[in-house]
């Protein structure tokens, strides 16, 4: 059964959740996840297309999961 605050978290400010059975069946376990998100700028300044995921990640933090930035500097 999906909780609201889990529901609010996974839909609010996304257009679809494309694994949304697998990531409430995480999500309602006992344990945090561990979130990554990866950046490999062609220029030195984050824009706004970075925010969306950001904000993200953000919500999943305050729930208690752990989230990891990857920063690639091939391009930077």
């Amino acid at each position: 059964m999906i909780t609201p605050e889990v529901s609010s978290l996974l839909r609010r400010g996304v257009a679809e959740v494309i694994v949304e059975p697998e990531m409430v069946k995480l999500l309602e376990s006992a344990r945090p996840l561990r979130l990554k998100q990866g950046f490999d700028p062609s220029c030195p300044d984050i824009h706004l297309g970075h925010v969306v995921g950001l904000r993200k990640l953000r919500q999943f933090q305050e729930m208690g999961h752990q989230v990891i930035l990857i920063v690639g500097d091939w391009t930077a």
